[in-house]
């Protein structure tokens, strides 16, 4: 019971934290350059158009969400918030691979997931599990 409990509130809540943080720098979708999560203008997860701008981008998130899961981690109430933050992550991992499949005409998931995204989102992904447990 002691190393669950000591998995459960420290390891995995610092470790995700830190999934969450290293994510963002690590290429998130195949393509000429590798794009990375500081690539993408966080609207490209609404809009779903390869175009979009903006001044925050999807890295920026996962590093303040990341940097949050650390803080929370310290703190003895927090469990409920510390879960929410990674549901956000995961949010924000799901809402990417949704927008890639709306971006590009003629890519499915399947192709998506299998082919286009790289290891950076799912990095981000396992982040905001480790959270959720």
């Amino acid at each position: 019971m002691l190393v669950g409990g000591l998995i459960r509130r420290w390891i995995l809540p610092l470790g995700g934290g830190a999934a969450m943080i290293v994510s963002a720098f690590l290429p998130w979708w195949k393509a000429s350059g590798n794009l990375e999560g500081l690539d993408w203008p966080l609207n490209f997860l609404w809009e779903g158009k390869a175009s979009a701008t903006g001044p925050v981008s999807v890295g920026v998130v996962m590093i303040l969400l990341g940097l949050l899961a650390f803080l929370l981690t310290f703190a003895p109430f927090a469990k409920m918030p510390r879960r929410l933050v990674g549901l956000a992550a995961v949010a924000v991992a799901v809402l990417f691979v949704r927008a890639l499949v709306a971006a590009r005409s003629g890519l499915d998931l399947g192709d998506a997931l299998t082919h286009q995204v790289e290891y950076g989102l799912w990095v981000a992904l396992g982040g905001g599990v480790a959270l959720l447990l």
